[in-house]
Formats: structure tokens, C-alpha cells, sequence
């Protein structure tokens, strides 16, 4: 008879092999110990990563919601064809003054408030 064949354990993604780095759970002394929990920041050391990630998260929604204001609004207002930009280019400013494009630009403020709405909804997770 043959003698059996060694097996690895494999574990879930979400157990010891994500902390090891592998799909397959490892038996070293090196991996199982734990190490202490970090202390608090001490004066002059870097802020925790959370709270980083937090204020980015805060500045891209103020970024995107300003931005997606000034879009969906601009296009319908006077002083998006009566600037003196388009006052010396006739041609552009009745491309600008169509409907489809004030229409489109306004889409992308649309576009704009909805990641706005999508980051402020990933914030209020945390």
C-alpha cells in the first residue's frame, strides 16, 4: 500500500492566511506571535492612518460637491455666455449657449454631486 501524502491545511481568506500573506496557513513560531498593540501617538509622530484617510475623504466631498454645484448650476446663468472670454469668440460662445452643451456640462455636476453623495454615505460607515 501507499503511504498517504502529506495535506496542507488551507484556510478561509479571511482567517490566518490573510494575516500570514498566503493561502495556505503556516506552522512557524514567527507568524503566530502576536505582536503589542501600538501605544498612542506620542508628540512628533505621525497620526494614525484612519484618521488621514478620514480627512481626505472629507476634503474629496467638499471637492466634489462644490464642483458639482458650479456644473449643474453655471451652464443656466447669464455670466456663462456674457464674459469677456466668449465676447471676442462669437463662434464659442454659441456652442456654449446651446442647450446640449449646458445640458451636458450640467450632467457632468449631476455626475459630480453623485460621487459627492457616495463619498459622504462612505464617511458616515466608518
Amino acid at each position: 500500500m501507499d503511504s498517504p501524502q502529506p495535506t496542507e491545511q488551507v484556510t478561509r481568506p479571511d482567517t490566518a492566511a490573510t494575516r500570514n500573506g498566503g493561502g495556505v496557513a503556516r506552522q512557524d513560531s514567527s507568524t503566530t506571535s502576536q505582536n503589542p498593540p501600538a501605544a498612542a501617538a506620542q508628540p512628533g509622530q505621525r497620526p494614525p492612518a484612519g484618521s488621514t484617510n478620514l480627512l481626505l475623504g472629507i476634503m474629496r466631498m467638499t471637492i466634489f460637491l462644490w464642483v458639482g454645484v458650479v456644473l449643474a448650476v453655471l451652464p443656466w446663468q447669464d455670466r456663462w455666455t456674457q464674459n469677456t472670454l466668449l465676447l471676442s469668440h462669437p463662434a464659442m460662445r454659441e456652442f456654449l449657449a446651446s442647450y446640449f452643451t449646458r445640458g451636458a456640462i450640467s450632467g457632468l455636476g449631476i455626475v459630480d454631486l453623485w460621487i459627492a453623495a457616495s463619498e459622504i454615505a462612505r464617511l458616515r460607515r466608518r
